[in-house]
Formats: C-alpha cells, structure tokens, sequence
C-alpha cells in the first residue's frame, strides 16, 4: 500500500538518515535513498529541490535532535559538575550508538564535504561541545577545579581522553589505539551490541572521565573562586619605609632615635663609675 503523500518526505528523511549512516555523505545516493523508501527519485527533488538541499536538512535535523538532549540533560540547579556528567552520559550515549556515522562524517569533513563544513560551521556557536565547555568554565569559577590551570586546557585534556577510545579513532599523536584496543580484548570486554553492551560502553566512558578529572580538581570543590581581596597600602606607606629614620623627625623623635644609638666605649666607662659610686 502507498504511502500518503504527506508522508512522503518523511519516509525520504528516514531512509536518508539510514543510508547517511552506513555511507557518509561521500556515498550517498538519490536512487538508493529513494529505492529504500519505496518512492521515485523524482519525488525527492520535488520535496526538497536538490541532493545538496536533502544532504542538509538530514545533518540539520539529526544534529538539533541530538544538541536538545544535551541541554536538556545539562540543565538544573545542581553543581555545574553533575550537569557536565549528564550531558557527557548523552555525547557518549549517541557516540557509540553512531560511531560509524561519526567516522564517516570526520572522513567527510577531511573530504572538504560543503555540507558537512556548513553544518559545524552554523552550529559552532551553540553546539554540544560549547554547551559541555561553558560547564567546565562554569565549574572552574565556582572552584570545582585547580587555578593553576585553565578551562581550555581541562577541557581539551580531558574530552579526547574519553571520546577518543570510545568512537575508536586513532588520535594524531604517537599512540597506537589499535595496539591499546588489543591489550582492552584481554579484559574480554564486549562490543556494543544491543542495548545493555551500549550502556556497558557508555559507563566505561563515564569512568574514564572521572579518572581523568581527579587530576584537575580542587582540593575543596566547594571553595568559593573568589580570592580574598588585597587590603590597600596607605598613601605614602611605601615611600615611608624607604625614608631614613632620622628624616624629618620631630624633636622627640629625634631624641628617642639618639637614645638608641650605640654610644662607643667612653659611654660604657662613664657607665660602670656610675655603678660603683651608687655602690659605695
């Protein structure tokens, strides 16, 4: 039975997403979205004009849907560092569900895919990732963290850390993921595969995470991040304690100032005659 023609263009979305996934936007087809949706290609062009327009609604829908579980996730009255692990749950959550469709769409961004750019180039200001670093930030000046480092750099050591293993990229640096993801199979750990080995990915992720915080936490996370304010020097303090003593004393001043001077070893004689006359 046909579809209604209503529902057209969301059978196109669907099967669209579907062979997004398996072949990237490099490989993606008009004829093969359209055969999996049992339509005409004609169809397609007359829903959304063009492949490039299709491309683009496809990585837009997917993307907002994804971003507004993140910030709903990360909103709330509790610390800034419970809000960042909820969001972090949903990243992870939707990285392992999708690791090929993120494979796929890093290829495509390496590719110079127009699409693909435009698309984190549109979102760049309020993505995901801005989302999770103004909680880093947040957390940061509230003193969930050390001073002594910044939040981009807790941020950029942290988040390789923990996406990196889990969407199983070789990072660009000098460490072979292939070679640590053959001593991980040791542990005979399983693949995400279902529902409850997505949610096992998902905790090993979380513990990487907290492993890779402790590092970066303040000793009291409930420190204020405000510092003590400086107590302001009186005018003229400094320029006192570089003035000679005797400078522009009072008359008393500068008796008592000549009662402390040493007096030489006359004094001293004069002193001790004094002393034995009172002793007589």
């Amino acid at each position: 039975m046909a579809r209604p023609s209503q529902q057209l263009d969301l059978a196109l979305l669907e099967a669209g997403e579907e062979e997004l996934r398996i072949k990237g936007v490099r490989g993606l087809s008009v004829r093969a979205v359209c055969a999996r949706a049992g339509v005409s290609p004609r169809m397609l062009n007359y829903y959304f004009k063009s492949k490039d327009k299709f491309v683009r609604t496809l990585l837009t829908r997917g993307y907002k849907n994804f971003s507004r579980e993140v910030e709903e996730n990360s909103r709330g009255d509790d610390s800034p560092l419970d809000r960042l692990r909820r969001g972090l749950r949903v990243c992870l959550r939707h990285s392992i569900e999708g690791q090929v469709v993120l494979r796929n769409l890093i290829r495509d961004v390496y590719a110079d895919e127009v699409a693909v750019s435009d698309m984190m180039e549109e979102h760049a200001k309020h993505n995901h990732t801005r989302i999770m670093y103004d909680l880093v930030e947040e957390a940061w000046r509230k003193g969930y963290f050390r001073k002594d480092v910044t939040p981009s750099e807790i941020f950029t050591n942290i988040m390789p850390g923990v996406f990196l293993p889990a969407l199983k990229i070789d990072p660009p640096f000098p460490f072979n993921l292939q070679y640590i993801r053959e001593l991980a199979e040791k542990d005979k750990l399983p693949s995400p595969e279902g529902d409850n080995s997505i949610a096992q990915e998902v905790e090993r992720g979380m513990r990487a995470f907290e492993l890779l915080l402790k590092g970066f936490l303040a000793e009291n996370p409930e420190a204020s991040s405000f510092r003590r304010p400086r107590v302001p020097r009186r005018a003229g303090s400094f320029r006192r304690r570089l003035t000679p003593a005797n400078s522009g004393q009072s008359k008393s001043g500068k008796k008592a100032a000549d009662h402390a001077k040493p007096e030489g070893t006359g004094h001293i004689v004069h002193h001790a005659e004094q002393c034995g006359e009172n002793a007589e």
